[in-house]
């Protein structure tokens, strides 16, 4: 499964978009805040990553995780955030303007956001799982747990639940998965 994040900002923030945010950052060098999760994770590498891809300087800031990140978003005390999709409800609300999902395709958790790429061409940041065994497992074991996954992953529930935590579902063969 592949797992996009998105980024939203405050509704007074001086933007609406990627392009906006750029050119905002672009006219104030370091004087734009921003925020993502968890050192070392994908928003905080995200960030850096646009960062250096569009040539701007913004004071990013690392929360612990995205619920007091989002709270003190709402509270306006930094002007965009890179999140996972827990952010969806407060988009849905007005509370946050959505700006651009990381994916290389739109993101099925917000359908109607532009991805970062359209904004910064080659810009793209998507978090994966996938299921591994032991070096040396039988041929046939793996084609027998990757025909249950396929069958789990075929499930309406299954896949619901997964699109609910902001996951897109995907299955492969094991070679396709190993040359990924």
């Amino acid at each position: 499964s592949t797992a996009p994040l998105v980024i939203v900002a405050h509704p007074n923030a001086p933007f609406k978009d990627m392009q906006g945010l750029i050119a905002y950052a672009k006219a104030n060098p370091g004087k734009l805040t921003v925020a993502g999760s968890s050192r070392g994770s994908n928003a905080h590498l995200g960030w850096e990553l646009i960062k250096f891809a569009a040539g701007i300087d913004v004071q990013l800031v690392i929360y612990n995780g995205d619920p007091q990140a989002t709270i003190d978003l709402m509270n306006a005390q930094y002007a965009a955030l890179m999140a996972s999709s827990t952010t969806k409800p407060y988009v849905e609300s007005g509370k946050l303007t959505g700006i651009a999902t990381t994916g290389r395709t739109p993101w099925s958790a917000f359908p109607t956001l532009p991805t970062v790429g359209e904004a910064i061409k080659g810009v793209e940041l998507v978090g994966w799982y996938g299921i591994v065994a032991p070096p040396g497992t039988p041929a046939p074991v793996v084609a027998k747990l990757n025909e249950a996954f396929k069958i789990a992953l075929a499930n309406p529930e299954v896949r619901k639940k997964l699109l609910d935590l902001g996951v897109e579902p995907r299955t492969s063969t094991p070679e396709e998965f190993g040359a990924f």
